[in-house]
């Protein structure tokens, strides 16, 4: 199968001065944004292309982990591409194999989750702005070296936000800018497409329990429960299906490499590490649950003082680590 497909990632922020010459949003960025066509992040609607088959799918994240989105965008298989009626296994030819996608990762200022954990949701929602219009337009960097911005990527026909936290904190403003702006782009965000995938291992009248790890952030959002009594209503399951969620600190700072959290070339615990540990009584390892936390030992995924049993000191130092320790105190608690 072959793909077209552009990642970009974003290591530097750049600020242009622009001149407001009317007001079509109660936002002073995106005011500049759509009126300053000197403005980096502008966009005229007008000239939008019409004819949007041959665009690509635009995909953003705050880093890296929406790659698992777009993998599995990339490898949707539930239709017979002939026939374009639904297969329980597909026809074993991708879905999209004719789709061109962008995927951009704004690494500047990952992860999103903290900002809305210290009520910074002012700024968030301006990078989340940022990342739209980014994926709308034709102008990027090609590196933080370079003084001026090349002007041949497309702009795509649908955005899809891999990010819970900005799917929470920005999805609705983002189509209400989308919509005043007259561009008319669909966008579709993680938590509804994650809430009807497990609202779909439940019959109708089923009972259950659905648990959500997230982000800090995401879950005090209440994005994922919003979506999931609303969702669960309008599909009409009428089962007691309890609902809980934890926030998995660490996770997300752990797949993008953060050095305060994990450093694979690490031999020994670290003194700037701040994720969970048998002394960290708010990401508390408890020495009667490793058996249960099975976590992994092998290439310094863990970190010890002494021998793994009579550790003192233990630190995780693999994403899989952090999802082992949060998994199980999510199921403990």
């Amino acid at each position: 199968m072959k793909y077209t497909l552009f990642i970009l990632f974003c290591f530097c922020t750049y600020q242009l001065k622009a001149q407001v010459q009317e007001s079509k949003f109660d936002n002073h960025f995106l005011n500049q944004a759509f009126t300053d066509s000197a403005n980096f992040y502008h966009i005229d609607c007008s000239k939008y292309p019409s004819e949007r088959n041959s665009l690509p799918i635009g995909v953003f994240d705050s880093g890296t982990g929406g790659l698992t989105v777009l993998h599995a965008l990339i490898s949707y298989d539930q239709n017979d591409n002939v026939t374009k009626s639904a297969e329980p296994k597909g026809d074993g030819i991708a879905d999209f194999i004719h789709e061109q996608f962008i995927y951009f990762g704004d690494q500047a200022n990952m992860p999103y989750g903290n900002y809305a954990q210290e009520n910074k949701t002012s700024f968030l929602k301006q990078l989340i702005y940022k990342d739209a219009l980014f994926l709308m337009g034709k102008k990027y960097f090609q590196s933080a070296n370079d003084s001026v911005c090349k002007r041949d990527k497309q702009p795509v026909k649908l955005i899809v936000i891999a990010c819970n936290t900005a799917t929470a904190f920005g999805k609705s403003d983002i189509e209400t800018m989308i919509e005043k702006s007259g561009c008319q782009i669909k966008v579709i965000g993680v938590i509804d497409a994650g809430i009807r995938g497990a609202l779909e291992n439940f019959s109708k009248g089923e009972n259950g329990t659905i648990a959500v790890l997230a982000t800090a952030g995401t879950v005090q959002s209440n994005g994922y429960l919003d979506a999931f009594k609303s969702l669960k209503e309008k599909n009409g399951y009428i089962g007691k299906i309890d609902f809980i969620q934890q926030g998995g600190s660490g996770i997300a700072e752990a797949i993008d490499e953060e050095p305060n959290y994990i450093d694979r070339n690490s031999q020994k615990p670290r003194s700037v590490y701040k994720g969970p540990g048998l002394n960290n009584n708010d990401l508390k390892i408890e020495k009667n649950l490793l058996q249960i936390y099975q976590f992994d030992t092998i290439k310094n995924a863990l970190l010890c003082d002494t021998k793994i049993g009579d550790c003192s000191i233990m630190q995780l130092n693999s994403p899989e680590n952090y999802i082992r320790y949060h998994l199980v105190s999510l199921c403990e608690q």
